[in-house]
């Protein structure tokens, strides 16, 4: 196989996409759930995110140069295995229609509400499509020429918002029990989760051996990055990041430094379009790589137009509205998340263990 990226570049193509969707659309989440200790929801979720990497280096020792769909059908035959591997394919399109359907929502709603959605969504599609039909180093190279514009404007953001942020705002701290954090868990696993795609890229990985401690690592910056982002919004907001449907949009308008500096919800929405193309390319990669496998293609490019097409055009159906994206797709789209990317590996390496062990006798 001649492509071929560092674990490192992958971690970082993870990394941009978790933080700027979770930015976006956790904090809402989280504190109707959580209130005030989403704060530890976000850390709880965060062991997923670790556990993941776990999983994937067990799958790299034990099956080098296979994705996860190939160790499926390994383990399970051709014929229950290509019924899971199906099923993987599904859900996973149907979370990228609504990643799609989540970033026109948003630029909809809050810069572009004259702009038809096909032209948002169409545009869109067709430049991930792009950097798919190039391969998994390009959509790295990237999110890495991404990162540093990405870093500096959160850090000025998390700055500049100093001044109007009062730590008051974080009691009391645990005041109706464990139960609330607890619950507001399964917002911030569905992030984290995503972690478990890379034993998709598994094949694509070089010099796998530092895998573990580059993915422990990334893991651990991703939980700082979003606590640093999401208690800043709730230090600033207090009670009133449960109400709009995008609090970090709100906590950024009251940036201003004299009258030269200010408004800039226009490089949120930079931000978000960078770190949307960053995520629903990785995604749409896994599907195309995957599809291609469960087709027998020989080169995974060939059906990345055709899916792309349908990509475009179940984008275009499903939830309407930004209403109908939060209030009935969000709680969906996690149950979805935590199945595919949880429950599905971890029943997988229930099935090597066991017949690893059965050989042993």
């Amino acid at each position: 196989m001649k492509e071929k990226t560092t674990s490192f570049q992958l971690l970082i193509t993870l990394y941009i996409g978790i933080i700027t969707t979770g930015m976006l659309m956790m904090p809402r989440q989280l504190y109707r759930i959580a209130s005030l200790n989403l704060w530890l929801s976000i850390m709880i979720g965060s062991l997923l995110g670790y556990f993941s990497i776990i999983v994937i280096t067990l799958f790299l020792h034990t099956f080098k140069n296979k994705t996860l769909t190939e160790i499926t059908e390994e383990t399970l035959g051709p014929y229950l295995g290509r019924a899971l591997t199906f099923i993987f394919i599904f859900l996973t399109f149907y979370c990228e229609a609504y990643f799609v359907r989540q970033y026109t929502n948003f630029i909809s709603t809050n810069f572009y509400p004259k702009t038809p959605n096909y032209i948002i969504i169409g545009s869109l599609v067709m430049v991930c499509c792009f950097a798919v039909y190039h391969g998994i180093e390009v959509i790295c190279r990237c999110a890495l020429i991404a990162l540093p514009f990405i870093l500096l404007f959160f850090s000025l953001g998390s700055l500049l918002s100093v001044p109007g942020i009062s730590f008051v705002n974080l009691l009391p701290i645990l005041d109706k029990g464990l139960v609330p954090p607890l619950s507001g868990a399964s917002v911030s696993l569905a992030w984290f989760s995503e972690f478990m795609l890379l034993s998709m890229c598994t094949p694509f990985i070089r010099h796998s051996k530092t895998f573990l401690r580059d993915g422990f690592n990334m893991v651990t910056i991703t939980l700082i990055t979003l606590l640093i982002l999401i208690v800043s919004i709730l230090l600033l907001l207090s009670a009133f990041t449960g109400v709009p449907l995008y609090p970090y949009i709100v906590s950024v308008s009251y940036i201003s430094i004299g009258r030269f500096f200010e408004h800039i919800e226009a490089l949120v929405m930079a931000i978000w379009i960078v770190g949307a193309f960053v995520k629903i390319s990785f995604y749409l990669f896994v599907i195309v790589h995957s599809s291609a496998s469960f087709l027998r293609l020989s080169s995974y490019k060939l059906n990345a137009l055709p899916i792309s097409f349908l990509l475009f055009l179940f984008s275009l159906w499903i939830y309407p509205s930004a209403q109908s994206q939060i209030k009935i797709g969000s709680p969906l789209i996690n149950t979805i998340t935590i199945l595919v990317n949880l429950f599905y590996p971890l029943l997988i390496l229930g099935f090597v263990l066991f017949k690893k062990k059965n050989m042993a006798y």
